[in-house]
C-alpha cells in the first residue's frame, strides 16, 4: 500500500469538509463493536465480534487481538501479546501516558475486569484496583479527564441499562463512585472537555431494556467539580440514535466542539446514519456537514487526530461487518446549521422539556426563603411564547395534598408524593395548546386530542429531575365540546414509540366539562377523545378466540358459572342412567329376548305360510287412532320399554302372551286415574330430560342420556354461533352495552334456542337412523362410533359456548344466559306440558276403549280350536355313532323351555294344553359334548318349527341351522286332542323338570318362569347365544 503523508493529506482534504476519496488499507478484522484510541499517530483497536481475514472460512466470533493503524503510513501491525484480556467486545479503552486502559465487555459472559497496555513494551498486565469495584457491565462509555482519571458512564449489564458513574483514579488504583447518570443509558458516546475544571458531554443512546433499540436524542453534560448533570438538549439537530461515535476537538477559542458520525435508529424499521453532526460547545449549536449514504455505519470506532483535523474511522456494521478505514476531514467549508425550530413531536418536547429545566433551574438559583399568600409558593415564573406556556413554582413540601390550577389544567400532589420531596422543589406545569405550532405534532387521527396538552415536571432542590413517583399525581382537563359520540381517555407521549399510549396513565373520573387523569409517571400528559365504536366479539373459531378463552379471567362471570352448574349438572344425569341400566337390566333383556323370538317366528311364518308383510306392520287408519296410538306407546314405551308396532308383531307371531295383558293393564291404569296423575304421566312421557329414565330395548338409558345432553349443548353452541355475529367483544365502553329489556330477551333467546335446538338436533338423528339400519350388526365397532361422535359433538359444542362466553360483552354474556335459562325451561316446562295439555284435551274430546284400540285382542276374542298335544317320541331320522342329543321344547313367544334327554326321547312325556291353532312350537336339537374337566357342552345341532294348526300324529321336520337345511330331520309322534279355551298355554313333562321351573306343570307365560328361566330361555332357545355350557352358532333370523 502506498504512505500518505500529513502534507499530501491535508492538500487533499483542505478544499472541503467531507469523506477523503481515498482508499486505506484494511484491517485484518471484518470487526463490529470494538474499543479503540490513538497514540503516538497509531490508532489501536482492541477485541469486537466478527471475522477474522487471515482464515479461509472464519466464523463470527469474539476477538482478543491488539492491532495498531499507522495513520501516515497507512500500515497496520499485530500488536497482541501473551497475558492479554479474554475474547469481547462493547469494552472500552482510553490512553493514559504511553498506556492503553480497557475495561468491561461481553463474550461468553459479561466482564468487569480492567487490563493495561503499555505500548512501549507491547505487554499486558490486569490491575486489582482497590475499593468498591462496578458492577460488570458492556456497551458503557469511558473517557479520560484532565488529572489522570477514568470515567466509566452507564452501560448495560443484568438484562437492563444502568445509570450509575465510576471513576477509576489511576495513580491511586482505586475505585470510587460520582453521581448517577440523568437515566439510564448504553450504546451511547461520551467526550471530555478540559474547560474549567472538566466537563463530561454524553450524547444519545438507548435509554430502554433488553434490546435497546429505541434511540435517545438527549445532550448532558457532567460538571467534574460541581458533580452535577445538566441537560442541553435542544430541538433540531441529529435525530436520536445509538451505537454511533463521537470525537472531540480542541478549538482555538476557549472551549471545543464535539463530532458525531453514524449510528442507528429502530422505530419498526431500521434507520442507518450515514450523517456528520458538529457541536459547538461555545454556542450551543449543532450543525450538521455534508456527508454520503455509502458512509452509513454503526457499531464502528472513531479517533481524532489533532495534528490533521482528521476524524478516522474503522469498521462497523452496514449492511454486513466491515473491515474498511475511512478518514473525514473536520474544516467545515459546507454546512446546514439548524433553525432552532422543532420539525418533529420529539423535537417539540425536547424544546418544551429543556425549557421547563431551565425555569427550575432559574427558580434554584433565587433561593428565596418567604412564601407567598398561599403558604407554599417561594417563588413562581409564568411565561408564555409562540409555542406554549407555562407555570413553574418553589414550594415548601406540606404534610398534606397540595393543588393548583393554571389555565383550566388543575394539577394535584397527593400527600405520599410529597412527603418523597424536601423544601424548595420545583413542580412545572408547561401547556400547549390548539393554537401552537407545536399542536399538530401530536395530533393522532381519528381521536381528537383536546387542547391544551400538559407537561408536568418535578425538579427535587438540588435541582434533579423527579423521574419515579411514590404515588400518582393528579391533572384535570377541561372537556371539549364536540359533536359526535367520543369516550375520554388518559394518555401521555411515549418518546420511544413517538406516540400517544396509556400504560401508566388512566381515567380517574369524568363529567360534562372536566376528566380527571391519574399518572404514575411525568411526561406530556393529554386527553384523547376516542369516536365511539364498540368492537364486535372475536370470531368463535379463530385465534383471538383460543387467546381470550385461554385467558380464563372469564371463568367467575355469572355466565360462565352457569355452564359450569349445567355441567354438573349433565354429569349427574350420566351416573343416574348408569343405576337405572343396571335397575333396567333384566326387563331390558327380557324385553330382547321378545323381539328376537318374535323375529325369528315371523320368519317362519313368512317362510312357510307366505305371511304378508301389511299383517304384520301396524298402520293405523284415522286421526284419532294416530293421536291414540302416539299416546299409547308413549305410555307403553315408559312403563314397559315396548311399543304398539311390537305388540302387534309379537301378537300376530305368538298369539296372546303376558306382554300384551300387562300393557292392557297398564292402560286401563292410565285411563282410570285422576286427572292430575294423567298429568303427571303425561309429563314425564315428553319432558326430554326424563326420557332417558324409560327402559327400552333399542339403546340403554346412558346413551339416550347421552344423546339428550349432546343435543341440548348442541342447542346453546347454535345459539352462541347466532348471538356471536352481533355480540360486542368485552371490556367495551359503557355505552356500547346497551342493555335489552327482559322481554325482548326472553322472546329473542325462546325462538332462537328452539332454532338451535332443531338444527343441533340433525346430527344426533342421522347418527341414530345410521345406528339402528346400518351399525346394529357391528358390535363393539358401532358403540365406539357411537361414543366417538357424541363425546366429539358435545365437546366441539362446549368449546363454541366457552369461547363465545370469554369473548363477549357483559350485556352480551347476560343476553345469552337468558336465552340459555329460556332453553333450559323450554324444555323442562314449556314443551312438555303443551304435549300435556294437547293430550288431556284428545283424551276429554274422545271416548276411549282400550281393549278395541289395541292392535291384538285377548284370549276371550280369539276364535278357532284350542288343542292338547302330547309328544310321544323324538329323534333324528338318521344319526352317526357316538354322538349324544337332547332336545328343547318351546311355545314361541313364551319363555317357558322343557329339556329332553336322548334317553327319555322315546317317552319324553311333554304335553302343551291350550294351544290355539296360530301357536308355533319351537324344537331344538342340541349336541352333547364331554368336555376335559367332565363337564358337559351344548351345541346347538338345529331346529325346527310348526304351526299347532299344522300338526300331524307323525311327521318328519326339517332341521335349519345358519339358514341351511340339514340332512337329518326331526322325526315327531304326537297325540292330538282338543280342549277348552285357556288365557295362555301351559307346558309340562311327566318324566322331567323344566328348565327355570320346579314344577311339573306350568303355564307357558306365567310371570314365576319369566323371572327363573330368563337367563337359560334366553341363552339356550330364544336368541341362541352361547354361554359356558351352549355354543348355539345361530342368531337371530338364521331359519
Amino acid at each position: 500500500m502506498r504512505t500518505i503523508g500529513i502534507a499530501f493529506l491535508a492538500q487533499l482534504l483542505a478544499a472541503t469538509a467531507e469523506w477523503s476519496g481515498s482508499s486505506f488499507s484494511d484491517g485484518n478484522f471484518r470487526v463490529q463493536s470494538a474499543c479503540s484510541a490513538l497514540l503516538h499517530g497509531e490508532m489501536f483497536t482492541f477485541g469486537g465480534r466478527g471475522f477474522d481475514n487471515s482464515v479461509a472460512s472464519p466464523s463470527f466470533d469474539y476477538i482478543n487481538q491488539i492491532w495498531a493503524y499507522n495513520v501516515t503510513s497507512d500500515t497496520w501491525r499485530n500488536a497482541s501479546a501473551a497475558g492479554a484480556p479474554t475474547e469481547r467486545w462493547e469494552a472500552s479503552m482510553v490512553v493514559v501516558g504511553s498506556t492503553l486502559l480497557i475495561y468491561g465487555g461481553d463474550g461468553p459472559s459479561y466482564s468487569g475486569d480492567l487490563f493495561s497496555y503499555d505500548t512501549t513494551s507491547s505487554s499486558w498486565s490486569e490491575l486489582t484496583p482497590v475499593g468498591g469495584v462496578p458492577p460488570t457491565r458492556r456497551a458503557h462509555a469511558a473517557v479520560l479527564d484532565g488529572v489522570g482519571r477514568m470515567w466509566i458512564l452507564g452501560g448495560y449489564y443484568s438484562n437492563i441499562p444502568q445509570f450509575d458513574t465510576w471513576i477509576y483514579d489511576v495513580t491511586g488504583n482505586s475505585w470510587s463512585q460520582a453521581a448517577d447518570g440523568p437515566f439510564p443509558l448504553m450504546y451511547h458516546s461520551a467526550v471530555y472537555e478540559p474547560f474549567g475544571t472538566g466537563m463530561i458531554w454524553m450524547f444519545a443512546g438507548s435509554p430502554v431494556g433488553s434490546g435497546g433499540w429505541f434511540s435517545s436524542k438527549e445532550l448532558w453534560c457532567l460538571d467534574i467539580q460541581a458533580n452535577t448533570w445538566s441537560n442541553f438538549t435542544q430541538p433540531g439537530g441529529p435525530g436520536g440514535r445509538r451505537s454511533h461515535v463521537a470525537v472531540y476537538a480542541q478549538s482555538q477559542g476557549t472551549r471545543g466542539t464535539m463530532w458525531i458520525h453514524g449510528g442507528y435508529y429502530y422505530d419498526g424499521s431500521e434507520t442507518k446514519y450515514s450523517d456528520v453532526w458538529s457541536y459547538e460547545i461555545a454556542g450551543s449549536t449543532w450543525t450538521e456537514f455534508t456527508s454520503i449514504s455509502s458512509m452509513a455505519r454503526y457499531m464502528h470506532v472513531a479517533v481524532f487526530d489533532s495534528s490533521t483535523s482528521v476524524m478516522w474511522i474503522y469498521a462497523g456494521t452496514w449492511s454486513s461487518v466491515m473491515d474498511l478505514v475511512d478518514a473525514y476531514w473536520t474544516v467545515p467549508t459546507t454546512t446546514t446549521t439548524t433553525t432552532g425550530l422543532p420539525v418533529n413531536a420529539a423535537e417539540a418536547l425536547t424544546s418544551l422539556e429543556t425549557r421547563q429545566a431551565q425555569i427550575a433551574a432559574a427558580l434554584r438559583s433565587a433561593a428565596s426563603n418567604v412564601t407567598g399568600p398561599d403558604g407554599v409558593t417561594l417563588d413562581e415564573t409564568v411565561e408564555a411564547t409562540s409555542g406554549s406556556a407555562s407555570l413553574s413554582k418553589r414550594l415548601l413540601a406540606p404534610a398534606s395534598g397540595l393543588s393548583f390550577s393554571y389555565q383550566g389544567v388543575t394539577v394535584e400532589l397527593p400527600g405520599a408524593l410529597l412527603e418523597t420531596l424536601q423544601d424548595g422543589f420545583v413542580l412545572s406545569l408547561a401547556l400547549i395548546d390548539s393554537n401552537s405550532s407545536l399542536f399538530e405534532f401530536f395530533e393522532a387521527p381519528p381521536a381528537v386530542l383536546a387542547s391544551p396538552m400538559a407537561s408536568v415536571q418535578l425538579y427535587t432542590s438540588d435541582g434533579l429531575g423527579v423521574s419515579q413517583l411514590a404515588a400518582p399525581l393528579l391533572v384535570s382537563f377541561p372537556r371539549p365540546t364536540l359533536e359526535g359520540r367520543f369516550r375520554p381517555q388518559c394518555v401521555f407521549w411515549d418518546e420511544g414509540l413517538q406516540a400517544w399510549s396509556s400504560a401508566g396513565v388512566s381515567l380517574v373520573s369524568e363529567s360534562a366539562d372536566q376528566v380527571t387523569c391519574a399518572a404514575e409517571h411525568l411526561s406530556l400528559l393529554a386527553l384523547l377523545l376516542m369516536p365511539f365504536a364498540c368492537s364486535n366479539a372475536a370470531a368463535i373459531f379463530s385465534q383471538e378466540g383460543v387467546d381470550l378463552l385461554l385467558d380464563f379471567s372469564w371463568a367467575g362471570q355469572l355466565p360462565a358459572v352457569m355452564t359450569w352448574f349445567l355441567l354438573l349438572v349433565g354429569l349427574g344425569f350420566l351416573i343416574l342412567a348408569l343405576w337405572l341400566d343396571k335397575r333396567h337390566q333384566a326387563l331390558r333383556r327380557m324385553q330382547l329376548k321378545r323381539l328376537e323370538t318374535s323375529e325369528l317366528v315371523k320368519y317362519t311364518k313368512k317362510t312357510s305360510m307366505e305371511l304378508p308383510e301389511e299383517k304384520i306392520q301396524f298402520h293405523p287408519a284415522t286421526l284419532k287412532k294416530i293421536l291414540l296410538n302416539a299416546l299409547h306407546t308413549k305410555i307403553l314405551i315408559s312403563e314397559l320399554g315396548v311399543d304398539l308396532a311390537f305388540l302387534k308383531q309379537l301378537y300376530v307371531t305368538g298369539g296372546f302372551s303376558p306382554v300384551h295383558a300387562e300393557a292392557k293393564a297398564l292402560l286401563e291404569k292410565f285411563y282410570g286415574s285422576s286427572l292430575l296423575a294423567k298429568s303427571v304421566w303425561l309429563f314425564r312421557m315428553h319432558c326430554s330430560w326424563l326420557k332417558f329414565s324409560h327402559p327400552m330395548m333399542q339403546s340403554t338409558s346412558l346413551q339416550r342420556s347421552a344423546e339428550t345432553l349432546a343435543k341440548f349443548w348442541s342447542g346453546l353452541a347454535l345459539v352462541a354461533l347466532w348471538y356471536s355475529s352481533t355480540a360486542l367483544a368485552a371490556h367495551q365502553p359503557a355505552d356500547c352495552d346497551g342493555v335489552k329489556g327482559l322481554l325482548e330477551m326472553i322472546v329473542r333467546g325462546f325462538v332462537v334456542s328452539t332454532v338451535g335446538a332443531i338444527v343441533g338436533l340433525l346430527p344426533v338423528l342421522v347418527l341414530i337412523i345410521i345406528q339402528q339400519k346400518v351399525m346394529r350388526k357391528m358390535g363393539l365397532a358401532a358403540v365406539i362410533v357411537f361414543w366417538s361422535f357424541i363425546v366429539l359433538y358435545f365437546l366441539l359444542s362446549l368449546f363454541v359456548v366457552l369461547v363465545f362466553i370469554a369473548s363477549v360483552s357483559s350485556a352480551d354474556g347476560v343476553d345469552f344466559l337468558v336465552g340459555v335459562l329460556t332453553a333450559v325451561l323450554r324444555t323442562i316446562l314449556v314443551t312438555p306440558w303443551l304435549a300435556v295439555s294437547f293430550f288431556l284435551l284428545v283424551i276429554a274430546s274422545v271416548e276411549v276403549d282400550v281393549a278395541s284400540s289395541l292392535p291384538f285382542q285377548s284370549v276371550s276374542k280369539e276364535t278357532g280350536r284350542f288343542l292338547r298335544v302330547d309328544v310321544e317320541s323324538l329323534s333324528l331320522t338318521s344319526q352317526e355313532s357316538g354322538r349324544s342329543f337332547c332336545f328343547k321344547c318351546q311355545v314361541s313367544g313364551f319363555e317357558h323351555v322343557i329339556t329332553v334327554k336322548e334317553q327319555d326321547a322315546d317317552a319324553p312325556g311333554v304335553s302343551f294344553t291350550g294351544l290355539a291353532e296360530h301357536h308355533l312350537l319351537l324344537l331344538s336339537v342340541y349336541e352333547s359334548k364331554e368336555q376335559n374337566d367332565s363337564s358337559t357342552k351344548l351345541s346347538l345341532f338345529g331346529a325346527a318349527a310348526v304351526l299347532a294348526g299344522e300338526l300331524e300324529k307323525s311327521q318328519e321336520l326339517p332341521l335349519q341351522c345358519h339358514g341351511q337345511t340339514l340332512e337329518p330331520m326331526l322325526r315327531l309322534t304326537v297325540t292330538l286332542s282338543e280342549t277348552e279355551a285357556m288365557e295362555f298355554p301351559t307346558l309340562e313333562q311327566q318324566n322331567a323338570t323344566a328348565t327355570g321351573s320346579g314344577e311339573a306343570a306350568n303355564p307357558v307365560g306365567s310371570g314365576e318362569a319369566e323371572e327363573a328361566a330368563e337367563e337359560n330361555v334366553e341363552v339356550q332357545v330364544v336368541s341362541f347365544r352361547s354361554n359356558d355350557n351352549v355354543d348355539d352358532g345361530i342368531h337371530t333370523g338364521s331359519f
